[in-house]
């Protein structure tokens, strides 16, 4: 019986040292990629570690990684501008996210891309990928309660450095392999056209407010307006209709972000757009040809409005 606990402590200890030596390769490695240009796997880290420099940083899901072109809103405003936006992200992840950068190194401005219903309540898909958090969790308080909230032992998972890098590794490397070099695009991911277009549907959606949301999202706007960032709203086309306006979580929205003076650049139904299916890679995305497209009538309202706020 006494070899047992002498061998399981021999275990315990090498697992010990083997989760806090996979901790040590991957703050290395994150350390390492926060020089590379921006792309999906650094996009969250280079963010929240201040090492984006630019006058203009966009948020977003994968709309707003697929619609939003950095160059054309550069050459247009004459701001320096990365697109930090990361697929599968939702609002959860994004206002948190925000409210530690502005405390780390704030941005003149931050276009926060969203939908109408965005304070929804947020699914078990939404909670899930509070993982984007994670490697935050020792640095940051708000990133620590709300990683917590995906599960009850959550807390004690986070314990382990392998758990908190559970499937990031291959990301990484191949970032580290391929990644280096500057595409040009500062975040931008255009998505290839497809063959077959779009069909016009229409969707009810279930309302289904969520509070909480909505305080978070006072959160942020204090937090931005403390550290002297403008926030702007944007929500960019999708092909679809549906009752989304009709939805409590966006009429709340909309009177929160009027209340407080938030600018809201709405372009999610825009007519010319519904007439153009060609335009999108799915009923959720546009394709490269159609970001271009938005950003000729985005970038005109995008200057207006940053000249309004000037005055």
């Amino acid at each position: 019986m006494k070899k047992f606990f002498i061998y399981a402590a021999i275990l315990l200890a090498l697992l010990v040292a083997a989760d806090y030596g996979v901790g040590r390769v991957f703050k290395a490695i994150d350390g390492k990629l926060l020089s590379y240009p921006i792309d999906y796997h650094n996009s969250y880290e280079k963010t929240m570690g201040g090492g984006n420099s630019e006058d203009m940083i966009i948020i977003g899901h994968s709309r707003a990684r697929h619609h939003y072109i950095p160059t054309l809103i550069e050459d247009s405003l004459g701001l320096s501008v990365v697109n930090a936006a990361k697929d599968g992200t939702g609002f959860l992840t994004q206002a948190v996210l925000i409210h530690g950068m502005v405390q780390q190194k704030a941005p003149k401005y931050i276009l926060w891309e969203v939908r109408p219903a965005v304070f929804l309540k947020a699914d078990n898909r939404e909670i899930d990928r509070l993982t984007d958090l994670m490697p935050f969790y020792d640095t940051d308080s708000l990133s620590r309660v709300w990683v917590q909230r995906r599960s009850p032992s959550e807390k004690y998972k986070m314990l382990s450095w392998a758990y908190r890098n559970n499937g990031r590794f291959w990301g990484r490397m191949e970032q580290m392999l391929t990644g280096k070099e500057d595409n040009g695009r500062k975040g931008y991911a255009p998505a290839k056209p497809s063959k077959k277009h779009p069909e016009m549907k229409r969707y009810e959606y279930e309302d289904n407010y969520d509070p909480e949301r909505a305080a978070l999202f006072v959160d942020v706007v204090n937090s931005t307006r403390r550290a002297g960032t403008q926030l702007i709203m944007a929500i960019s086309p999708q092909y679809e209709t549906s009752n989304a306006y009709e939805l409590e979580e966006t009429r709340q929205f909309y009177a929160l972000t009027d209340s407080l003076n938030i600018p809201v650049l709405d372009f999610f139904y825009n007519p010319e757009f519904l007439d153009h299916p060609e335009w999108f890679k799915d009923h959720t995305h546009l394709n490269s040809s159609g970001a271009e497209h938005y950003m000729e009538v985005f970038i005109p309202e995008l200057k207006r409005t940053i000249a309004n706020a000037k005055q």
